[in-house]
């Protein structure tokens, strides 16, 4: 399977405490596995471990947790509030288990205690206020304020609230089911069949090559070469003797010209 595509299915009842247990025992086991094995897997592996409280209590999952993101195995948690993590694992681990998910998604809140968890670690926005009194004085007003208060994030109705390592937090609409019923009610487009013309089809076919000819072609054309280069290194080297000489003779003249005496030196009046 380390080859192939796969999806693996475990439901757990959650009334069922011996399933509970081989749950865990199954899920401790997968990521064993996947971390010994991610080098030789070919695709990537995701895990979607919801309503991740039914699977009981997972034996070292703070750790492994952290090693799987080290790893940069793709795991998803599940589970309905922090009292419920809480009700399963101490409050330290419970603590570990929130805290590591590098992304971290929030429908809208069931209770006050969580909705102001929440609240505070949005944080705070600044806003500005302006006012205008009777008698026509503007005044501007700078305070801070909560980014959702805990009566926005209870009363939250079809938008979620998602952490990320790389942006601010985010409200994001929910997507629908039904959003995109419209545009798959119309059939996919069917292809016509493409009529190929026997011209194009003798191109595509392969002939094997007269190599008899090419041999016999290509001797007579190497002559022909050699017997041209031989010509042309003839002619450059003719050209080079006729310009040495010309070079010579205008040498010669010119010294004769200056070291001729004058009559009027040799043979003085």
């Amino acid at each position: 399977m380390k080859k192939q595509l796969f999806t693996f299915y475990i439901a757990v009842p959650s009334r069922s405490r011996d399933s509970k247990l081989i749950g865990s025992l199954l899920v401790n086991f997968l990521l064993d596995y996947l971390l010994d094995s991610k080098s030789t897997m070919k695709y990537p592996t995701s895990l979607f471990l919801d309503e991740f409280t039914n699977f009981g209590k997972i034996a070292n999952i703070a750790n492994v947790l952290s090693i799987v993101r080290k790893a940069k195995l793709s795991l998803v948690l599940g589970f309905q509030n922090y009292f419920q993590l809480e009700r399963v694992y101490s409050q330290k681990e419970a603590q570990i288990i929130f805290d590591q998910p590098a992304t971290q998604i929030y429908f809208r809140q069931k209770n006050f205690r969580e909705a102001r968890a929440l609240s505070e670690a949005l944080g705070r926005t600044t806003i500005e206020e302006v006012t205008v009194s009777d008698t026509g004085r503007v005044q501007e007003f700078v305070q801070g304020r909560s980014l959702a208060t805990p009566d926005e994030l209870i009363n939250l109705s079809g938008e979620v609230i998602a952490f990320t390592n790389d942006t601010w937090p985010l409200k994001i609409a929910l997507t629908s089911p039904t959003a995109y019923h419209y545009a798959l009610a119309y059939p996919p487009p069917e292809r016509q069949p493409h009529e190929i013309s026997e011209s194009i089809r003798k191109r595509g076919r392969t002939e094997q090559p007269d190599t008899s000819q090419t041999k016999e072609e290509s001797k007579p054309e190497g002559k022909n070469r050699s017997r041209e280069r031989s010509r042309n290194d003839k002619q450059r080297n003719f050209n080079k003797r006729t310009a040495q000489d010309r070079v010579n003779e205008d040498n010669t003249n010119q010294f004769q010209q200056q070291d001729s005496p004058e009559v009027d030196d040799v043979w003085p009046s």
